[in-house]
């Protein structure tokens, strides 16, 4: 019976544990041992750098044009996410587009004066609100109500 189930002689550990165990058939964990182990393996690992192996935000964000671009639209187009895009623009300098003062989705500058008469579906599809629940606490928050208060 032999003390090693694996040939550990034969492994390139330039490699990563996750790739030299996937190739064993054993655990990241159990590669990482015998790495350390001063008989068999080679020491630590470098820190190689792990995850994107392609661009950094920064360098794909430095060769496109954000100025016309939102943050949820640049984040579509690089698939990073919006607060790290927003850090990395911050830190570049760059400038993107902001949304209304104070942060409106919806254009409520076109809710009708003659908005009694109209359903909550109809005046979200004036302002731009997928749903008419969103008509019916704005109005509610800025004093409109339906009970004959004004």
């Amino acid at each position: 019976m032999t003390k090693n189930k694996y040939n550990w002689e034969s492994v390139d550990w330039g490699r990563q544990d996750v790739e030299i165990a996937r190739d064993f058939g054993c655990s990241r964990e159990r590669v990482r041992q015998v790495r350390v182990d001063p008989k068999i393996g080679m020491g630590r690992i470098a820190n190689k750098p792990r995850g994107r192996t392609g661009d950094t935000a920064t360098s794909v964000l430095s060769k496109i044009d954000t100025e016309c671009k939102t943050l949820s639209e640049l984040s579509d187009d690089t698939g990073y996410g919006e607060h790290s895009i927003g850090l990395v623009l911050n830190s570049l300098g760059n400038g993107f587009k902001r949304r209304t003062r104070g942060g409106q989705l919806y254009d409520w500058s076109k809710f009708p004066t003659q908005w009694r008469e109209m359903k909550d579906k109809e005046i979200a599809t004036l302002v731009g609100a997928e749903y008419p629940a969103v008509v019916a606490q704005w109005r509610k928050r800025h004093g409109h109500h339906r009970g004959g208060q004004s």
